[in-house]
């Protein structure tokens, strides 16, 4: 009889053991888990984000004016009068070359001047892009003749400045980019594309887009092709 309670016990005793362990193997299992969750969002946030898969080449590696660097000459964003066209190119940041000045064409102008190669320049006028925030521009060239595959496409976007009741103006710069390599009749999303965010839509500023191009292994002449726009955007005050 006691051999019995004995061995009763015992078994008593095995079991518990047993549950004992898996509750502290549920325990153990639940800690990590929290454990996991609590620490997750800080790993997520220190891994570098690149640019989305959606974003167009050219959005991703262009030089735009800080909007938070403030002017001080006392100038103000405003229409394009007439006699713009002849008021003064801003420098661009450092780094950022400035626009070729030895001649202005037309965006219509073919350049045969260059060897075994015919070609357009081509800008369209500045506009308010697709997503309905920013002030934009496209630059690209298109080919009728010759020996002439690539070429590498730079756009200034500048807007219109001027000090109020005056003719002390500038063209002020507002956002540049650069293709290389780019191929001729490039489709939309391979052009140069000088793009700027609107701090207001509440009135329209004057903008001008400049494309320079430079045909790929062949001597081109220099060349500034432009478009003027006012367009509902304020790029900065």
């Amino acid at each position: 009889m006691d051999h019995a309670r004995h061995t009763v016990r015992a078994t008593d005793e095995e079991n518990m053991m047993k549950h004992y362990k898996r509750f502290a193997a549920l325990l153990a299992a639940i800690g990590m888990t929290l454990t996991a969750v609590a620490v997750s969002p800080a790993i997520a946030k220190e891994e570098p984000q690149g640019p989305r898969s959606s974003e167009a080449p050219a959005t991703a590696g262009q030089a735009t004016r800080d909007s938070t660097d403030g002017i001080e000459d006392g100038r103000v964003a405003q229409e394009a009068t007439a006699g713009a066209d002849s008021a003064p190119l801003s420098a661009p940041p450092s780094g950022i070359p400035a626009p070729d000045s030895d001649a202005d064409r037309s965006s219509n102008s073919v350049q045969s001047d260059v060897t075994f190669c015919y070609y357009g320049s081509r800008v369209d006028k500045p506009h308010i892009s697709r997503n309905q925030q920013d002030v934009s521009a496209h630059g690209w060239w298109q080919y009728y003749n010759g020996d002439c595959k690539t070429a590498t496409v730079r756009i200034w976007l500048y807007h219109y400045r001027c000090v109020p009741g005056t003719n002390d103006c500038i063209w002020q710069f507002t956002a540049y980019d650069k293709v290389k390599k780019m191929p001729r009749n490039a489709p939309l999303y391979m052009r140069a594309n000088a793009r700027h965010s609107c701090v207001s839509k509440a009135r329209k500023v004057g903008f001008k887009a400049v494309v320079d191009v430079d045909i790929d292994d062949l001597s081109d002449p220099p060349d500034r092709v432009t478009k003027f726009k006012d367009v509902y955007c304020v790029p900065w005050w």
